[in-house]
């Protein structure tokens, strides 16, 4: 498995952890000792995989249709600290 296919394989690990919220899932996305910073309810926050997994578990999993087969990765953000990534389900 290439880096790239490896990194896809995490990204739609992650995805279809929010779209399912499914708190296993969420643990399969990210490494155990990760932090998940955000913006919840007005106010910067600090989680760990646990606490964010909770979260998304507490969610109903979604009523749309599922996720793409295989989603366009259109940028994808890799730093020593910090990733992130947009996802485009149809122009490349």
């Amino acid at each position: 498995m290439t880096n790239e296919q490896a990194i896809n394989d995490v990204i739609r690990t992650y995805f279809e952890c929010m779209y399912e919220a499914s708190a296993e899932k969420t643990h399969a996305a990210f490494h155990p000792s990760a932090r998940i910073t955000g913006y919840l309810q007005g106010r910067f926050s600090e989680l760990t995989v646990d606490q964010f997994a909770d979260l998304v578990a507490a969610e109903s999993p979604s009523r749309r249709p599922p996720l793409p087969a295989h989603p366009r990765r259109r940028r994808l953000d890799l730093r020593a600290t910090a990733s992130n990534f947009l996802i485009s389900e149809g122009d490349p």
